[in-house]
C-alpha cells in the first residue's frame, strides 16, 4: 500500500511541476498565448492529488511511525529513504523564488487560483513532524533516530527550504510566506513544534559536519552523496545501498555494466539482495 502511495506521490507532483514548468514557458513568449483549459484543469488536480496523499503519508506517520521507521520490519529503510527524497524535492520546488511554482502563482491565472504555497507546505511539514514524534518527544537526546538520520543524509534535503515555512524567504522580491500567517488553521502550539524541528535538524546537521568528510572516490558514483556500501556480485561494482535498493526495484542488472546482478554484499559482509531468493518470494506470491 505504502510503496503504492509513494509512486502516485511521485508521479502526481512530477506532472504537476511538468506543467507548470511548460506554463512558464509559455508565459515568456512575447506573442499571446492562450492556454487550454483543459491543461489547466489537469494540472490543478495533480496538485490537489498530491496534498491528498501527502496527507495520507502524515496520517499513516501519525497512527503507524514504526512502518518507516522500525529497521526490523522487511523495506522499512527503502520506504523512508524514498519519502524523504519526496519531501526534500517538493520543498525544493515550492520553496524556490525563481522556480516555476513561485512563477506560475504570481500569474493569478484564475484556472490555477486553487494553487498556493500554503496547502502543499502545510502537508509537507505536518508528514516530517509526524515523522519526528518520537525525537520531538526528547529533544536533549543526541541519538540520531532512523528518520533525521534519513532526512539529513538525503542529497536533496536543504534546511534553509524548511526554515523557509517560518519566514526563512532570503529573497526581498517576493512576499515573505510563513505558516504564522495563518492563524486560523495553525496554532502557536503547532508554530512552536515546527521551530523544535528546526531546532532538532540544525542540531544534528552541526553535528555531522563536525565529522570528517567521506573521500570523493569512496562515494557513490550513482548520487555523489553517499559513501560507496554495497558490492554488487558477480561484477562487484559498488554503489550506496540506497541507490541499488532503489534500482533493483525496477530492474535486476548491474547500472553500469549491465551484468545480471546475482547478489548484492553489504561493506560488512551482510547480504542485501539475492537473485534467487527475489525470484523465489515472486514465485510464493504467485
Amino acid at each position: 500500500f505504502l510503496n503504492s502511495v509513494l509512486k502516485q506521490l511521485n508521479w502526481s507532483f512530477s506532472e504537476f511541476i511538468s506543467m507548470m514548468q511548460e506554463i512558464q514557458n509559455l508565459s515568456k513568449r512575447p506573442e499571446r498565448v492562450i492556454i487550454d483549459a483543459r491543461q489547466l484543469k489537469v494540472c490543478s488536480t495533480c496538485f490537489e492529488f498530491v496534498i491528498s496523499l501527502l496527507r495520507v503519508v502524515e496520517m499513516v506517520c501519525t497512527v503507524c511511525l514504526p512502518v518507516f521507521t522500525d529497521s526490523t520490519r522487511e523495506g522499512t529503510e527503502n520506504l523512508l529513504e524514498r519519502l524523504s527524497q519526496l519531501l526534500s524535492q517538493i520543498l525544493l520546488r515550492v520553496t524556490s523564488s525563481t522556480g516555476c511554482f513561485t512563477h506560475v502563482v504570481s500569474l493569478e491565472v484564475p484556472d490555477l487560483d486553487s494553487i498556493d504555497q500554503f496547502p502543499v507546505l502545510s502537508a509537507v511539514v505536518g508528514v516530517i513532524v509526524a515523522l519526528l514524534a518520537e525525537d520531538l518527544q526528547d529533544l536533549e537526546n543526541t541519538t540520531m533516530s532512523a528518520a533525521v538520520k534519513s532526512l539529513l543524509y538525503e542529497p536533496a534535503f536543504q534546511l534553509n527550504t524548511f526554515k523557509y515555512v517560518l519566514g526563512g524567504a532570503e529573497s526581498d522580491n517576493q512576499e515573505t510566506f510563513s505558516l504564522a500567517n495563518y492563524p486560523q488553521a495553525v496554532s502557536a502550539e503547532e508554530l512552536e513544534t515546527v521551530r523544535n524541528v528546526i531546532s532538532l535538524l540544525t542540531k544534528h546537521q552541526t553535528r555531522m559536519s563536525a565529522v570528517s568528510e567521506v573521500d570523493e572516490e569512496e562515494l557513490c558514483p550513482i548520487c555523489c552523496a553517499m559513501p560507496l556500501t554495497a558490492t554488487f556480485m558477480p561484477c562487484h561494482h559498488r554503489s550506496c545501498k540506497s541507490c541499488i535498493t532503489h534500482h533493483l526495484m525496477d530492474c535486476k542488472d548491474c547500472f553500469f555494466c549491465k551484468t545480471a546482478i546475482k547478489s548484492v554484499v553489504g561493506s560488512d559482509g551482510k547480504l542485501l539482495f539475492e537473485a534467487a531468493a527475489s525470484a523465489h518470494k515472486v514465485m510464493d506470491l504467485n
